[in-house]
Formats: structure tokens, C-alpha cells, sequence
């Protein structure tokens, strides 16, 4: 009979149960497209920061070469280089000294090849073909300035030499030589580039060689058979090697002691353009170093509301229970002994249930189930009989509190606030209290309050909020001038170093657009380098001295006439 009773009462509320179903299916699908947006925003900062650090690290390969190239084609139009006289020498040997460390020879060439003279000097060496030969015979083809790849000496150590030609009355006189040490420029520019504990960076060659690489035994070997188990590695290294930019998702091998696990990395790559050459420039994070508190939370929060769903479930299934056995007693003239019954049940699972619930009447403890004791401290000494107030910060709260819980209450039924309350240790936690009257329509018998604790899912906002500060404060720290613009060309920032070259503060330019940037340089309203890298224009970019697309990256060079003291030559890059 009991049973029959049951399913009658189901059957008549099943509009409830599945709109109880769909809030359920809703509250998880929030939870997990909340739980996956933040990761991917966290994904795409870590990426950026890679990213900023890849260009900063081949940006400075970049210019070290560059700089020695000029001085290299500054010393082969030497006369005394040229012929090689006893100043020449000596000039040779000055250099030398003079960037001791990063430089492990410098070398004249004569026209077929031969060692003429070396600085440090020799004697073993003169008239002896040069190392990797293939290298200066495209020099004396081409007339132009070659970098080789990385190759073992005749000491045995890795080497990168440079060839610049050097002409004597308009015909190839041979090349004037540096040979620097791979090591001193994986040391500078590549080794020291940590991400959390597990991110490192890694350079290939143009033909898929591993020139620095802090796996072992992966230096010297190709990629391609370093990582042939890893297919979005191999997809990747075949980008790198056509001198392509981007970022990628791969599986890899994280070796622990001697526990071997497969992890999931994100990474960016770019190349590192060296003359006729090019290496490229990986760094790689594994993903949980910056999700793995994410996925923590979104376990507890899971757990939670698990926990909140079986503990809903407990009361509306004892709210069922509980009118089906008032509408038998009714029947059987036993109301009251039903009533009773139903409220010591009510009492147990209130009692039991997982999360923190109380009872209250005006605002003062009727009751509390033994989740809301451990979760907040207090016994039941301290807060049967008492007023909310003494849990709230201020007078204030406790007053906002009630408007807007009663309000709702009044108003839906059902009411949901978010505040801070106060444990027995003086400790504040930040939770959602949601509470729903006793009885139907009747604030009178009282209010149900179950306290949701997220204190911890608030601290995890509020780091992600402080690693975004953090992207800022790099590109405002960074020692060149810099500004950014948004997609609608209005300044959204303008460092440091920019408003020291140009005198105009921050505060100043940003949110400006129209151009205005453009006043501190030109002292006109006028597209700059910037501005051809948001909407490119081949007409605009004739009025520069000289400009270069590599990619989405564009090199340019212009005088800027109202900077101070007036016509500065000014070299720019935008992206």
C-alpha cells in the first residue's frame, strides 16, 4: 500500500523531478565549461610567456651575430686585414683579447682556404685547409657571408664558424673568420630558461640536429630519431626546419628518478635567423605544472557537489516520504504518530548529511547537523539559542545579509548569498549560504541553510588574476621601448623605456588611438611600424628607410625628427 502511495505521489510532482534533473544537468555543465575556460586562459598565458621568452632568446642570438658580423665586415675592408701586414695582425690579436670567452679563434683565410694566420697564434695550423671547407667554398661562390652549423673541432668541441669575404682590388681575396663555442651561447641565451620545474628550452638545427637539449643523450642526434615515438613532436620539427613559427600540443616522456610517465607539454617554437643560416628555438612546459591546481579544484568541486546533490537528494526524498506518510496517517486517523516519525527521520539524515546544514528561526540557531560543527569550530553551547551575528565581520554584513536572504525568500522561495563568516578560530571563510523556509510560503516555522565553503576556489581566481599582473609587468620592465595596441589601434601599453626615449608619461597615452601615438615621434598624426603590422599598407611602407616582413614580424628603420635633439635614426620591430 505504502509503495503504491509512493509511486502515486512521484508520478503527480514528475514536472518537479525532471526540472530537478535539468538543474542538475545544467549546474554540471557550468561547473565543467567554467572549469575549462579558465583552463584554456591559463594555457594561452602560459604560452604567452613562453613565447615572450623564445623572442627575447633568439632575438639576443640574433644580435650577437649581428654584432659580430659588423665588426667582421667592418675589419675585412681593413687594408691592413687585407694584406695582412703586421698592424692587421695586431688587430687581429686586440680583437681576440677583447672578446676572450666568446670567441674561440679568429682567423685570416686565404683565397683557396688555407689558414694564413689564426689569433690565438699557432704555427701548426698555418697553410693548413680550414675546418668544414664545404663552408668557405660557398663563400668564394656566393661572395657572401656564411655561418655554418654547429660542428666537433679538432679539439672536440662544438663550434660555430663565421665567414665574411674579403676582396682586394675588387677580386675574392679569401674570408677573415670567427670560431665561437656552442656551449658559451647555450649558456647565455638557452639553458638558463626555466618554466615552473619541468619547463626548459631546446634548439635544433636547420636540418633537424639537437644542438642544446637537457634530455640526455639527445644532443648531436636528429630529432627525428631522438623523438620518432612522438608524432606531434615529428609534426613540429618538420615546421622548424622550413623556419616556421607557432605553438603546439605534444606527448613526451617526463623521467623521474626511475619512473618513467607520459605528459602532456605545451610548447611554442620560432627560428633564430643567423645569415644564410637558421637554428629554431623550442620551450616547452608541461600542462599540469599550471593546470594541476586547477584539475585539484575541480575535483574538490566535483566532490562537493556530489556531495550537495546526494544531500538534496536525502531531503527531498524524506520531503516525499514525509507527505506521503502525513497523507496515510491522515487516511488512518494517525496523523500526529506519523508527523513524529517523519520528523525524527528528518532529524537523522539532517544530522548525517555531508555538507553543513542549520536551522533557523529569526535569525537564531535552532540546530545545526554535525558538518556545519566541524566546518566552522563551534560546539553546541556556542550557538543554539544565539544570533547569526556573531559569525559576521561587522554589523554591516550581518545586516546586508538578512535583506537580501529574506528578500529572495520572500519573494522566490529559495535565496542564495555570498559572504564571510567568521570561525571559533578567528579564521574568515568565504561561502555561499543558500536557504529555503521550512515550510512552503511560511517564514514563520523557520529556515534550512546549507553553507557551501569556496575560499579555495576564490584564492585560485585571485592567483590567476596575479599571473595576468604579472604578463603586464614584464612588458612594462622590459628594457626596450615598447607599446601596445589593441585590435583598435588604441594604446594599451606604453612602458618604461618608451616614456623615458620620448618624455610623455603613461598615464598620458594610454587608451589613446587616432594616431596620437605617433605625436612624440613625428609631431604629426601619422601611421608608424605599428600600424603596418595591424593593417599592412606597401605604399605607407615606402616612407620608412628601410622595412622587413620575416613572417607576421617587421623589421624598420626612420628618422624621427622631434625627438629629441631632433633627426634621431630610430630601428623598430612590430608584430
Amino acid at each position: 500500500m505504502m509503495e503504491k502511495a509512493a509511486r502515486n505521489y512521484i508520478l503527480s510532482h514528475w514536472r518537479y523531478i525532471i526540472i530537478l534533473l535539468l538543474f542538475l544537468l545544467a549546474s554540471y555543465v557550468l561547473i565543467y565549461r567554467t572549469y575549462e575556460n579558465v583552463r584554456r586562459e591559463m594555457i594561452e598565458d602560459l604560452n604567452a610567456r613562453q613565447m615572450i621568452l623564445a623572442k627575447q632568446s633568439a632575438k639576443g642570438i640574433e644580435m650577437f651575430f649581428n654584432d659580430h658580423i659588423a665588426m667582421l665586415q667592418s675589419m675585412a675592408k681593413n687594408e691592413h686585414i687585407v694584406v695582412l701586414d703586421e698592424t692587421g695582425k695586431k688587430m687581429m690579436r686586440e680583437f681576440y683579447s677583447s672578446h676572450a670567452g666568446e670567441v674561440s679563434i679568429i682567423t685570416r683565410i686565404d683565397s683557396q682556404g688555407r689558414i694564413v694566420h689564426p689569433e690565438p697564434y699557432d704555427p701548426k695550423v698555418i697553410h693548413q685547409i680550414v675546418t668544414k671547407i664545404e663552408d668557405f667554398q660557398e663563400v668564394r661562390r656566393t661572395r657572401q657571408i656564411v655561418v655554418s652549423d654547429v660542428f666537433t673541432n679538432r679539439r672536440g668541441l662544438k663550434t660555430i664558424i663565421m665567414h665574411v669575404p674579403v676582396f682586394r682590388r675588387g677580386s675574392f681575396n679569401g674570408t677573415i673568420a670567427l670560431l665561437f663555442p656552442f656551449d658559451f651561447i647555450a649558456r647565455r641565451y638557452v639553458e638558463d630558461i626555466r618554466i615552473g620545474q619541468d619547463g626548459y628550452a631546446w634548439v635544433v638545427s636547420r636540418n633537424g640536429t639537437e644542438l642544446s637539449c637537457p634530455v640526455p643523450g639527445h644532443v648531436g642526434n636528429s630529432v627525428f630519431d631522438n623523438c620518432r615515438d612522438f608524432p606531434d613532436i615529428l609534426a613540429m620539427a618538420e615546421k622548424m626546419t622550413r623556419g616556421e613559427q607557432g605553438a603546439t600540443t605534444y606527448q613526451f616522456d617526463r623521467v623521474r628518478e626511475s619512473i618513467i610517465t607520459k605528459t602532456t607539454k605545451q610548447a611554442v617554437f620560432m627560428p633564430v635567423r643567423l645569415g644564410n643560416n637558421f637554428w629554431s628555438i623550442v620551450i616547452a612546459t608541461p600542462e599540469d605544472e599550471v593546470t594541476g591546481a586547477l584539475q585539484g579544484f575541480r575535483n574538490r568541486l566535483m566532490l562537493i557537489a556530489v556531495l550537495f546533490v546526494m544531500g538534496m537528494g536525502f531531503i527531498i526524498y524524506m520531503f516525499f516520504r514525509t507527505q506521503i506518510l502525513i497523507e496515510e496517517v491522515g487516511r488512518r486517523r494517525k496523523a500526529e504518530e506519523a508527523l513524529q516519525e517523519s520528523e525524527a527521520t528528518l532529524r537523522s539524515v539532517f544530522k548525517a548529511a555531508p555538507v553543513g546544514l542549520c536551522i533557523m528561526k529569526d535569525r537564531v540557531y535552532q540546530s545545526a547537523n554535525k558538518a556545519w560543527y566541524e566546518s566552522f569550530g563551534y560546539s553546541e553551547s556556542d550557538v543554539i539559542g544565539h544570533t547569526t551575528r556573531m559569525l559576521y565581520e561587522n554589523e554591516e554584513e550581518y545586516d546586508r545579509v538578512g535583506r537580501e536572504l529574506y528578500a529572495s525568500l520572500s519573494e522566490r522561495g529559495l535565496a542564495s548569498v555570498q559572504t564571510r563568516l567568521r570561525r571559533k578560530d578567528v579564521v574568515f571563510r568565504d561561502v555561499i549560504l543558500t536557504a529555503a523556509p521550512l515550510q512552503a510560503e511560511d517564514l514563520s516555522s523557520g529556515t534550512v541553510v546549507a553553507i557551501q565553503d569556496i575560499t579555495d576556489h576564490r584564492q585560485k581566481v585571485e592567483e590567476l588574476r596575479e599571473n595576468q599582473q604579472r604578463l603586464s609587468d614584464i612588458v612594462e620592465f622590459l628594457p626596450d621601448a615598447t607599446l601596445v595596441l589593441d585590435k583598435e589601434g588604441r594604446v594599451i601599453a606604453w612602458n618604461r623605456a618608451i616614456e623615458a626615449m620620448t618624455g610623455v608619461e603613461k598615464e598620458d597615452m594610454l587608451g589613446r588611438g587616432d594616431y596620437e601615438y605617433a605625436l612624440p615621434f613625428y609631431g604629426d598624426r601619422r601611421p608608424i611600424l605599428i600600424d603596418l603590422a595591424l593593417h599592412p599598407d606597401e605604399e605607407m611602407e615606402k616612407q620608412y628607410t628601410a622595412v622587413q616582413r620575416v613572417g607576421d614580424i617587421l623589421f624598420g628603420e626612420a628618422f624621427t625628427p622631434n625627438l629629441p635633439p631632433g633627426d634621431i635614426h630610430l630601428s623598430a620591430t612590430a608584430s
